[in-house]
Order: C-alpha cells, then sequence, then structure tokens
C-alpha cells in the first residue's frame, strides 16, 4: 500500500508542478541515523516533566491513554525526526511538539526547528452544533494527512475514495454562515482546487477571493462542487 502511494504522490506531483520530494516512512526509519535520533530524545524527553505535559496536548482527550501507554511513542519520533530538517509544515496542534522540540534541541545543542502551521481542517456535512459539542475540533481541526481522524472518514473528501456524488451532498449539507471568522471548510475547498490549477499552470501565487465570497452560501457552494468535481476527474486520470 505504501508504495502504490508513494508512486500516486509522485504522479501528482508531476502533475502540478510540485517542488517536493516524497519518502516511505519505512524508509526513512530504517537509517541508523534517525533511530539513534530517536533514542536521544525519548532519553532526555522523558526525564522532563514539561516535555510530557506538552506531548500530552498533541493528541485528541480520548486519545491520550493510548499515547501514553506507548510513552508518547509517536510524539518523540515526530520530535526527532523534525530535527533533522530546518522546516516543518504541521497542523496548528503541532505547535505543542515544537514546544517540546524545542526544550529538546536546547538540551541537546541542536538547532532549532522552524515551523509552518496550517489552518485547521474542519469536516463536511455538519452544522455548528457538532463544533459546540467537540471544541477541540473547532479549535484544531481534524488531523489533516489521518483520514480517519476522530472517525470522521465519511466526511471528508479521500481521494481515490469518495465519489463525485458524495462530494455534492458533503458540500450541500454543510451548514455555513456568512461570518467569515467560523470554520467555513468549503471555502477551504474552494481554495484548494483554485491553488491546484494554479500549480498546474506553474503559478505560485495564492487564490485571493472578495470578501462577498461569504455572502452568496449557493454560489460558493456551486462554484466549489463544480471546481472540485473537475480538479476529482482531472486527479483520477493522472
Amino acid at each position: 500500500i505504501g508504495i502504490d502511494r508513494l508512486i500516486y504522490c509522485k504522479r501528482i506531483k508531476k502533475h502540478f508542478n510540485l517542488p517536493i520530494n516524497f519518502i516511505l516512512m519505512s524508509d526513512l526509519f530504517d537509517s541508523e541515523k534517525i533511530n539513534e535520533r530517536i533514542r536521544l530524545v525519548e532519553s532526555v524527553g522523558n526525564n522532563d516533566p514539561k516535555v510530557i505535559e506538552l506531548l500530552s496536548k498533541t493528541v485528541l482527550k480520548n486519545k491520550i491513554k493510548q499515547e501514553q501507554d506507548t510513552g508518547f511513542r509517536y510524539g518523540f519520533e515526530a520530535i526527532a525526526t523534525g530535527t533533522l530538517f530546518d522546516i516543518k509544515i504541521g497542523p496548528p496542534r503541532e505547535k505543542y511538539y515544537d514546544q517540546a522540540a524545542k526544550i529538546i534541541c536546547k538540551k541537546l545543542k541542536l538547532n532549532q526547528l522552524q515551523s509552518i502551521y496550517l489552518t485547521p481542517t474542519f469536516p463536511l456535512a455538519q452544522d455548528f452544533s457538532y463544533f459546540l459539542m467537540h471544541p477541540e475540533i473547532e479549535e484544531y481541526g481534524l488531523t489533516p494527512y489521518k483520514a480517519g481522524s476522530n472517525q470522521m472518514q465519511d466526511f471528508r473528501i479521500i481521494l481515490n475514495t469518495t465519489t463525485i456524488e458524495n462530494v455534492k451532498h458533503l458540500i450541500e449539507g454543510t451548514h455555513l454562515t456568512t461570518n467569515p471568522n467560523l470554520p467555513n471548510p468549503v471555502l477551504d475547498l474552494l481554495f484548494i482546487a483554485d491553488m491546484a490549477n494554479n500549480l498546474k499552470n506553474k503559478d505560485d501565487n495564492f487564490p485571493v477571493y472578495k470578501k462577498d465570497i461569504y455572502l452568496n452560501i449557493k454560489k460558493l457552494k456551486d462554484l466549489t462542487i463544480n471546481k472540485i468535481d473537475k480538479l476529482l476527474i482531472e486527479i483520477g486520470n493522472i
């Protein structure tokens, strides 16, 4: 499965002119360099209560026991991997990894990692009562690179899985308001579709929208459905 995904990612990279490379985690973790770094990071982190406190904040509350049972292995692996690079891009919750990494890097006299945080990824086909009942998701969103984050895989668009018919159902079923300060997963999708089109045309500028894009919700949804449909068809033919 991993190799198939790697091949697919490379095809997407070529099609959209992406200036990035891909590597399987299994290949990365075959390196003695990374395994030695993990052991070093764990030895320092496990003896620092502040690091453990920060790692506890990197997961949803219903997953803390699971992470504690592994000795926060995932968190230490993430920190150790990050120390091999200069810049890391991740979701908002990873700020806690990075705060823990700063403590560990200072003790190990390693260079500090520079981090860029993405905006939260929100589920589709939900109304605002969902966010009121799940404040953590309202603040941090779902994990963007884990399709089944918080068991919400049926409320996300997943490449090679979600049908075009389901895309329309998910977008039309998403409750939006005209308040630009509230979560708007439909506008996020429109941005992704427009950015993909820009990259294909070797244009690395971000899409820019007028403020009134929030005002006509039906128009926003129809435009997004149209562009996401075209994008999924295009990706499916890569």
